[in-house]
């Protein structure tokens, strides 16, 4: 598809004309419907983005890539517990997808519930021990709650990783 292609090229308004012809032809293309909803979302065109996703999630209850971007968008307007409700729900559709984890910790940290983002972080390690952010992530809830021995080991794993940014809290935390 041309809309995928100019996606990959990063030319998103192409991407985005391409696949509203597609979508004109094909109104209920799942695929289709997410990635421009992702186009919307990188042009910070949120309201559209999110109205894509919902019409996926509309198709299909169960879409993971749809559930987890609209989490994201909630993350990052603020409001974590939105953003919990819909981890959840992905994890009870797949209970090993370490993504969901991951931002659910997340989302709970930004909450301040410590120890459910410490288990969700937890999780997210044992699901995917080579996943970097979660040790960079949770290396600062580890400081937080004075476990700092914990929280330089994490940016030490970050750091092997190769987290942007571990190598640098590393040193200002951990000389």
């Amino acid at each position: 598809m041309k809309g995928n292609k100019y996606f990959e090229q990063g030319n998103i308004e192409a991407a985005i004309e391409s696949y509203n012809e597609y979508l004109m032809l094909y109104p209920n293309d799942i695929e289709t419907l997410y990635n421009r909803g992702r186009c919307f979302e990188l042009q910070g065109n949120i309201p559209r983005a999110k109205e894509d996703y919902n019409k996926v999630l509309d198709l299909d209850s169960e879409n993971v890539k749809a559930l987890l971007s609209l989490s994201q968008l909630y993350y990052n307007e603020g409001n974590y517990r939105l953003s919990i409700s819909i981890c959840k729900n992905v994890i009870q559709i797949d209970d090993q997808n370490y993504l969901a984890h991951y931002f659910l910790a997340r989302s709970y940290h930004k909450d301040h519930d410590q120890l459910h983002a410490l288990n969700s972080y937890n999780t997210t390690i044992d699901l995917n021990p080579d996943f970097g952010f979660a040790y960079f992530q949770r290396s600062s809830l580890m400081f937080s709650i004075g476990l700092d021995p914990c929280g330089c080991y994490d940016l030490k794993m970050a750091d092997t990783l190769k987290v942007e940014g571990a190598l640098k809290a590393l040193k200002k935390y951990c000389p």
